[in-house]
């Protein structure tokens, strides 16, 4: 299931720029980021 966790985060990151939610946009970002530095 970990896998998973970028493409749910990628689907939230989208879904808050299309809403304008800059804050949780970054948020999701920086969740991403993360992933990518610790797997």
């Amino acid at each position: 299931m970990e896998n998973d966790e970028p493409n749910i985060l990628r689907d939230v990151l989208e879904s808050a720029i299309r809403n304008e939610n800059w804050k949780l946009a970054q948020i999701a970002l920086s969740q991403l980021k993360k992933y990518r530095l610790f797997r």
